[in-house]
């Protein structure tokens, strides 16, 4: 019976790794097939399959920058900027952020600006799974000092205090949020003071300006515009 179940194991094992390279090399051959259309000047045949391998969750950098040229090219700016933001998170590569600033300042966006806040954020969630981990680690080393002193009040006394202020700073280091943004992809926007169509207009603006995105209400997206709470329709927006 063991054997039987073995076996079966390993079938499954298998098949899973053959399912895996088989995506894998499907994914690799559609790759090599839209880098061809792009080096011939197909920039639309080429986009649509670096597309459909990007909403995979299988891009890579020099993919996105190729959509962020072909996009770019096109004027639609949104999408470049979109992609660029893309290849910035996995690449850290801060030119591609001054390009962006150079496209919002030449066609008057706004939300394009890359100061110490976004560069916190981004590093912050990057290593936050490994900060956790490390002052998880350091609150078991304590833990076990704990019991092992359990006799010794004072060095109990010590090591409790110092196991409270670690978990103090793992829940607030669990818990920082951080503002999400979007990009207007539909033109003209308009941006109401409640999360209804017969809510007043607080403001008429174009596609491509990046906005933070506060809440979801329905439908509807609650930002912040010029120090105004708004709300603008979801599906007139791409979350970065």
């Amino acid at each position: 019976m063991q054997k039987v179940i073995l076996k079966f194991l390993v079938s499954i094992f298998f098949c899973l790794a053959f399912f895996t390279v088989s995506i894998a090399d499907s994914f690799d051959n559609e790759l090599v097939t839209a880098d061809s259309l792009y080096s011939t000047k197909l920039y639309t045949e080429s986009i649509k399959i670096y597309e459909s391998i990007f909403e995979a969750g299988k891009a890579t950098p020099a993919m996105l920058l190729k959509m962020a040229r072909i996009e770019e090219g096109l004027m639609n700016y949104g999408q470049t900027i979109f992609y660029l933001e893309k290849y910035f998170e996995l690449t850290e590569d801060k030119k591609v952020l001054r390009h962006i600033e150079q496209i919002a300042e030449k066609e008057k966006l706004s939300g394009y600006s890359y100061n110490f806040g976004f560069y916190f954020s981004h590093y912050y969630q990057k290593w936050q799974p490994l900060l956790l981990a490390v002052l998880l680690a350091i609150l078991i080393i304590l833990l076990s000092f704990m019991i092992k002193n359990r006799d010794k009040q004072f060095l109990k006394r010590q090591y409790f205090s110092f196991a409270v202020i670690l978990i103090v700073l793992i829940g607030v280091a669990n818990n920082i949020v951080f503002p999400h943004y979007a990009i207007v992809v539909d033109h003209p926007t308009f941006l109401l003071q409640g999360p209804s169509a017969a809510s007043n207009v607080v403001q008429r603006i174009d596609k491509n300006h990046k906005i933070v995105v506060k809440d979801q209400v329905d439908v509807w997206t609650e930002t912040e515009w010029q120090d105004n709470k708004a709300y603008i329709k979801t599906d007139h927006l791409k979350k970065l």
